[in-house]
C-alpha cells in the first residue's frame, strides 16, 4: 500500500504568511474638515491679494471719490424789484408769467376795434375792460400774499403788454391828469384830493396805498363826479375810469 505525502503550500515570495488585514474606511468628517480647512485657505488667499491691490491703490494716490457738496439754492430776495417783461400779440391769448409781488401791469391796443378784456388770476383780477382801442395802466399783487401766474387778453388786434416794478410807474408832484385806467405815484405831501370826472358814462373808481392805509378806495361813483375826500401823501395811486379825469392834491 502506497503512502502519498502531501507537500504543504510555500508563502508566495514577500508575504509574511499571515492573512492580510481588512481595509479601514476614512470617517466622513475627516473628510469635512479636509474641506473646511481647504476653503479656509482660499479665503485667506483671495483676503491678501485684496488687501494688496487696495494698498497699491492707495500708494498710487487712488482713494474713494469725494462726497458730492451739496449747494445751497440762493434765497431769493423779498426786496427785488420785478423785472420788466414785455409781450406782444395779436388775437385771444394766455400769457405765463410768475409775479409775487406788487407790480405794474400796461396794455395797449391801438387797432383794436371791438371788445378787449385783460384779466389775471389774481385777486384783482380786472386789467382792462373796454370797446375799441385802449391804452392803460394796472396795479396787480396789491394784497398781501396775492400772486399772477397767467394773463389772459381777449382782444381783436394787435396789442402790447408790459409788466414792471411799481417803482417804475410815473411820478407827480402836483395835479394829475389822464384818461381811462391809470397807476402813478403822487409824490408831493398832502392831506386830500379833489378828483373831477368829466364825461363820464360809466363807473369810476380812485384807490390810494400808503404806509398805514387800512381801506385803500378813495372814490367810487357812476356817471361824472367832482368830489373831495381825505388822502394823505405821497401815495401810489391806481384810477379806473372811461373818460378824462383830474386828481388834484390839496
Amino acid at each position: 500500500m502506497s503512502t502519498e505525502t502531501t507537500t504543504p503550500a510555500q508563502p508566495a515570495a514577500g508575504s509574511t504568511g499571515l492573512p492580510s488585514a481588512p481595509k479601514k474606511k476614512v470617517p466622513w468628517w475627516v473628510w469635512a474638515l479636509i474641506g473646511v480647512v481647504a476653503l479656509a485657505l482660499v479665503i485667506g488667499v483671495v483676503w491678501f491679494a485684496t488687501q494688496g491691490a487696495d494698498d497699491d491703490a492707495d500708494d498710487a494716490g487712488v482713494g474713494p471719490a469725494p462726497a458730492a457738496v451739496e449747494e445751497d439754492e440762493p434765497e431769493e430776495d423779498a426786496d427785488a424789484p420785478v423785472e420788466r417783461e414785455e409781450f406782444t400779440g395779436t388775437g385771444d391769448m394766455v400769457v405765463p408769467v410768475a409775479i409775487d409781488k406788487a407790480a405794474l401791469v400796461s396794455f395797449t391796443c391801438e387797432d383794436c376795434t371791438s371788445n378787449v378784456l385783460v384779466t389775471s388770476d389774481a385777486e384783482e383780477g380786472l386789467i382792462a375792460n373796454s370797446i375799441g382801442a385802449y391804452t392803460g395802466s394796472r396795479l396787480v399783487n396789491m394784497a398781501e400774499g396775492s400772486a399772477v401766474t397767467e394773463i389772459t387778453v381777449e382782444a381783436d388786434g394787435t396789442w402790447e403788454l408790459v409788466v414792471d416794478d411799481v417803482e417804475n410807474a410815473p411820478s407827480f408832484d402836483g395835479a394829475v391828469t389822464g384818461t381811462g385806467d391809470q397807476a402813478f405815484w403822487m409824490t408831493g405831501e398832502f392831506e386830500s384830493v379833489a378828483f373831477v370826472n368829466g364825461d363820464q358814462r360809466g363807473n369810476h373808481a380812485v384807490w390810494a396805498y400808503r404806509n398805514g392805509m387800512t381801506n385803500p378806495l378813495i372814490f367810487n361813483g357812476i356817471g361824472p363826479a367832482d368830489d373831495t375826500a381825505e388822502m394823505t401823501g405821497p401815495a401810489l395811486v391806481q384810477v379806473s375810469s372811461r373818460a378824462e379825469w383830474t386828481l388834484t392834491p390839496q
